[in-house]
């Protein structure tokens, strides 16, 4: 029921506020005067709907915004529902809130589907009808009537479906297919299959079975060949098992063989090493004692040199003083010449000079000591190259005796003890074979104790191994490894061959078990279906009943309605079909054609069935119905035939709705009627105003 409408700026209203009761209410007053914009108003605030083309026409002429507020009461809950405009006719804000203890709790804001959240799907929710639907069944526009009855047939049956809840059983259907499917699902996560499959699981059985039988034959042979193939391994290790000391000591026979045969040329090596260092120790030896024989003389010879060249060092130095006390005479000399028979000094004459200031004598003497001096010369440079040679000896000698020293050689007697060593050296080595191989009679590489020890184990293992076929036994273990080879291969075939096996056996125990299951949810699945078909499905048992019963009923009172006008027709009837709902007039004659009856007949047709269903849905949701100029195209008799069955149906909120609001701006039919309410809308140069009656 509409408790409340307010209207802000709202197309011709400036400030309006309705309160609404039960019973009839009627809004009269001029064409023109607002009052059809109530029904926009109230369209508007439930679903942002209205017949205005839009949004910009709900904005009252020069207002900057406009706001619609619907209070209304659903099954004992109430709400609120409110929507503002901008002046260009934007939404700015849409909000619907419940009413609990007297505190308003949001239950929505705003129109954001992307988001979930639009306060016209709410709306749809709470009263179960979407703007269309509500729009034939409860809110009738001006002109709008006898749209009921100019529905297709499907159509209306789809609207009678609604309105009676019946398409609540496409969700109920809908919803116990996604039981089944959900229940399949369940059933997949734990079988692996659903009721739909037992046919092939039944197929996945029989080849199951069929690989399961196979198997266990393949399992058998293959189990017997492994065990004979054991004994043939088992008799070849054993072989080895007793040639393996054997072979074991052959090798370490052909390992100690070529020790021997290493060792051998290692030290045959070393001895040819040891002849080469020896001759060659012996022979510097012989050289070296030759040198350091001579050593005495030498150092006399040295010694000799040594005082020559200081002799003639002393001779030289005198000399040369000689010659500088010569070459300073004849410089004094020279000055003293007499001249002219006179002193050069004192010009005294002079007779004879002495005989050392001479200087033809002085320069002879001169030349004799320069002589001298430089035979002097010759006679050092002579003994210096002597003296070299001579400490070349000596070095030479000092090399000598630091090699003997460091040899430990004093004497011939030394040379002679090495050479003997050299010699037995000699003799070992022509006693080893100039060829040296593994194969060689061991007894000749036989050089020392090391050699002798190697060929005595040597020859122990021959004796040992002397009746051991290496090849023999290489032969068993080859063919051994190959068998075990086999065996591996046949152990992996076997393990394969187990794999299926086992698979095969606990497949087919499950695929009977899934079976078992399946047969099981088969029944449980298939009378989910028969009740999804016959309860929740709108053309079931339960679905028809309550459409039958629901047109039966809205038949007989649209009948008993349409009587109260007294027109021809008697009775109206809806008929089901498989698809549709038709409308069937009757009179005195039988069926009237719906096509052949006048505007009038029609909207009082339409009426009746409006009121019809509306009586019908008294106990539902939708417990108001607004009729906008329901006595257009009514005679005048009809007129008031139509405010009688109103007046008498919906006095105080006694008919088969709560509420009815009709607008009309044919006031004068409602004189003298019992009316609940009367509103009276007026257009003045502010906008529409409102008086109630």
């Amino acid at each position: 029921m509409i408790e409340s409408v307010q209207l802000q700026n709202f197309i011709s209203h400036g400030d309006t506020a309705l309160k609404l009761d039960n019973g009839l209410t009627i809004f009269i007053g001029h064409n023109g005067s607002g009052k059809s914009s109530v029904i926009d108003a109230i369209t508007f605030a439930l679903y942002g709907q209205h017949n205005r083309k839009s949004n910009k026409n709900l904005v009252k002429r020069g207002a900057n915004s406009a706001l619609v507020e619907v209070e209304m009461s659903v099954r004992g809950r109430r709400f609120k529902i409110v929507r503002a405009l901008n002046s260009s006719g934007q939404l700015v804000n849409a909000r619907l809130v419940e009413y609990k203890q007297d505190k308003e709790v949001d239950i929505v804001s705003g129109e954001r589907k992307q988001f979930a959240e639009s306060v016209a799907e709410e709306v749809s929710k709470v009263l179960g009808l979407d703007y269309s639907k509500l729009s034939v069944a409860a809110v009738v526009q001006q002109g709008e009537l006898n749209s009921i009855i100019q529905a297709q047939p499907k159509e209306f049956k789809e609207l009678i479906n609604s309105l009676f809840g019946l398409d609540r059983l496409d969700l109920a259907f809908d919803s116990m297919r996604e039981v089944m499917q959900y229940f399949r699902t369940e059933l997949r996560k734990k079988v692996g299959y659903d009721d739909s499959e037992i046919s092939s699981v039944e197929e996945q059985l029989q080849k199951a079975r069929k690989l399961y039988k196979e198997t266990h034959g393949v399992l058998i042979g293959l189990e017997e060949e492994k065990k004979h193939l054991q004994n043939k391994i088992s008799g070849l290790e054993n072989s080895i098992k007793e040639q393996e000391p054997l072979h074991v000591k052959l090798t370490e026979l052909e390992s100690t063989r070529m020790a021997l045969l290493n060792y051998v040329k290692k030290k045959k090596k070393e001895i040819e090493s040891e002849i080469s260092e020896g001759t060659e120790l012996v022979n510097n030896a012989t050289k070296y004692l030759l040198i350091v024989k001579d050593k005495h003389d030498v150092e006399e010879k040295l010694e000799e040199v040594r005082e020559a060249l200081s002799s003639i060092d002393e001779k030289s130095k005198s000399v040369s003083s000689e010659i500088g006390r010569i070459e300073a005479l004849i410089e004094v000399g020279s000055k003293l010449q007499v001249i002219d028979g006179k002193c050069p000094i004192c010009k005294s004459p002079v007779t004879k000079i002495e005989s050392f200031l001479n200087v033809d004598h002085l320069e002879d003497d001169l030349r004799k000591k320069r002589d001298e001096l430089e035979n002097l010369t010759k006679e050092k440079n002579s003994l210096r190259a002597k003296e070299k040679e001579y400490r070349k000896e000596e070095l030479e000698i000092s090399n000598a005796e630091s090699f003997l020293a460091s040899n430990n050689i004093r004497s011939v007697d030394d040379i002679k003890a090495l050479e003997k060593e050299v010699l037995e050296s000699k003799y070992t080595i022509l006693s080893i074979p100039s060829e040296l191989d593994a194969m060689q009679e061991v007894e000749k590489l036989a050089i020392d104790d090391f050699s002798k020890d190697l060929t005595m184990k040597i020859l122990n293992l021959l004796k040992e191994t002397k009746n051991f076929d290496d090849t023999m036994y290489e032969q068993i273990k080859n063919e051994c490894k190959e068998l075990v080879q086999r065996q591996l291969e046949l152990e992996e075939r076997i393990g394969e061959c187990r794999v299926k096996f086992e698979q095969a056996e606990n497949e087919s125990k499950e695929l009977e078990i899934a079976i078992n299951e399946l047969e099981k949810a088969g029944t449980f699945v298939k009378l989910l279906e028969t009740i999804r078909n016959s309860v929740y499905n709108r053309d079931g048992i339960v679905g028809m009943s309550l459409r039958t019963w629901a047109l039966k009923t809205i038949s007989k009172k649209a009948s008993e309605y349409t009587a109260m006008f007294n027109m021809s027709i008697s009775r109206l009837e809806l008929t089901e079909k498989a698809r549709s709902i038709s409308i069937e007039c009757y009179g005195r004659s039988g069926a009237i054609d719906m096509e052949s009856l006048s505007g009038g007949e029609k909207v009082a047709i339409a009426l009746a069935l409006r009121l019809g269903i509306a009586y019908v849905m008294g106990s539902g949701r939708l417990d108001f119905v607004i009729l906008d100029e329901p006595t257009t195209h009514l005679d005048e008799e009809r007129r008031r035939s139509l405010v009688r069955i109103i007046t008498e149906a919906f006095r105080s909120g006694l008919g088969p709705l709560s509420q009815m609001i009709l607008i009309t701006h044919d006031s004068e039919i409602f004189e003298n009627a019992e009316v609940d309410s009367i509103y009276k809308f007026s257009m003045t140069n502010e906008g529409t105003m409102v008086t109630k009656l």
